[in-house]
């Protein structure tokens, strides 16, 4: 059986919390990149009030910023954002602002938070099925199923649990937390726009880009250059 002070209960949590505390968590990140538009190393990140160490060791990076994956979204209340007059209390690290993440405090009982999610496409991009349907003697590509309809795949598993009491009279609270993230992957094939490697049909035989062709299968980190950047070919040498 679960028991909770009167006066700080929460036993029981729907998705909405966890969903809302995502949203938070995703908001200050990209608050961390737009405030005012001096960037993240412009951005002073606080947790509870006090500062959050930055998230790169390397001392050659001038930019370093936090990182705020480091902070456990199960535990997270609110976040406070201030863009306006914040270098004048926290320094030059304050220019573009301060964003300062709320984490529950005095927690006690216990909290589960799932979420289930998918991602849902539409097969719809019918000059590239053209393509995957067809053998190019140009570049040799060999025809390939052509994904069709529509599909959801990529399901994802969230689940997070908060447990917490106070101890000594309210003197003293321990609090922990587990989280259980499981992602299936998603193939480039399973999506009409990215089952083979594109490039413009000047890359192949025609002197003249008039459109794309398959030059192969479309494998995970795969990046294939097909020759120098004009640019690149008329600059100087140093």
């Amino acid at each position: 059986m679960l028991s909770t002070s009167s006066r700080k209960t929460s036993l029981a949590q729907t998705t909405t919390s966890a969903t809302r505390r995502a949203r938070l968590h995703r908001r200050a990140a990209l608050l961390l990149w737009i405030c005012e538009g001096w960037g993240p190393q412009r951005t002073l990140v606080l947790v509870n009030g006090r500062r959050l160490g930055v998230g790169d060791p390397s001392t050659g990076n001038q930019n370093v910023a936090s990182d705020i994956d480091q902070i456990p979204v199960p535990l997270l209340e609110r976040v406070d954002v201030v863009t306006g007059g914040a270098s004048a209390t926290y320094g030059s690290d304050a220019i573009a602002g301060v964003v300062n993440f709320i984490l529950k405090r005095n927690f006690q009982g216990v909290q589960i938070d799932g979420q289930y999610g998918v991602s849902q496409h539409d097969q719809h991009n019918t000059y590239v099925q053209g393509l995957l349907g067809a053998d190019d003697p140009n570049t040799g590509f060999t025809a390939v199923p052509v994904p069709k309809g529509g599909i959801r795949d990529g399901n994802k598993h969230d689940l997070s649990m908060i447990m917490g009491t106070n101890f000594a009279d309210g003197a003293g609270n321990v609090t922990g937390y587990v989280v259980f993230h499981d992602q299936a992957p998603i193939a480039a094939s399973a999506r009409d726009f990215s089952d083979c490697q594109l490039g413009t049909n000047s890359q192949a035989a025609s002197p003249v880009a008039t459109g794309v062709e398959c030059f192969g299968s479309s494998n995970a980190n795969r990046f294939q250059p097909f020759g120098q950047a004009p640019a690149v070919e008329s600059a100087s040498p140093w």
